[in-house]
């Protein structure tokens, strides 16, 4: 059983990249091994940084439902920031899997 940690940035910090500004919107932690979801991201959400503890594959969408050895891959421990500006108030969920490989 692996943790995808979420935390949801509504503004975009100057720098090098992505960066989220503090305070931070919210956090979620999905715990996961077979599929599963998390909440919607907030309405005003506009970066989100996902880390993992376990290998996994992720997916964005309203429904998503994340498909082992497909969809986007996270090493365990791993990182990521993704911007979903385009998507604010569209009720964007992030599901996730555990990989295989």
């Amino acid at each position: 059983m692996s943790i995808m940690y979420i935390t949801e940035f509504a503004d975009i910090g100057k720098g090098i990249g992505l960066v989220g500004s503090i305070p931070v919107n919210t956090t979620q932690a999905v715990t996961f091994s077979t599929v599963a979801q998390s909440a919607a991201l907030q309405n005003n959400t506009r970066l989100v940084r996902i880390n993992v503890d376990g290998l996994a594959n992720i997916k964005f969408g309203t429904n998503p439902t994340a498909v082992a050895s497909t969809d986007m891959r996270m090493s365990a421990g791993a990182t990521e920031y993704f911007d979903v500006s385009t998507v604010m108030g569209q009720g964007y969920k992030i599901s996730a899997i555990t990989s295989p490989v």
